[in-house]
C-alpha cells in the first residue's frame, strides 16, 4: 500500500467564513487562511452572465439534481437504518 505524501484539511468544512486550511506535503504542515467569498453572490453573477451571453453554466442543473438525489438517499438511509444504493 502506498502512503500518501500530501493531504489537505479544511476546518470547519461547512462554514463560509472563519475557515482554516492546513496543507501537508512530505511531512511539512502549512496553515493558511481561506479568503472569504460571497458564494451566493458569485454564483448569481455567473448565472446572470450565462443568461446574457447564452453560455452554459460551470455547474449545470444535472449536478444539483445528482446532489439532491444523494441527500435524499442519506435521509432515507437514516430513517430506515439501512444502506440505500444509488443507481
Amino acid at each position: 500500500m502506498v502512503k500518501p505524501n500530501a493531504w489537505a484539511e479544511l476546518e470547519p468544512a461547512l462554514n463560509y467564513s472563519g475557515l482554516k486550511l492546513r496543507v501537508s506535503r512530505n511531512g511539512a504542515v502549512e496553515e493558511r487562511g481561506a479568503r472569504v467569498v460571497d458564494h451566493f453572490g458569485t454564483e448569481m453573477d455567473h448565472f446572470s452572465e450565462c443568461i446574457q451571453t447564452n453560455a452554459p453554466p460551470k455547474t449545470p442543473g444535472e449536478e444539483g439534481l445528482r446532489d439532491l438525489k444523494i441527500m435524499m438517499a442519506i435521509y432515507e438511509a437514516a430513517r430506515g437504518g439501512r444502506t440505500v444504493k444509488l443507481s
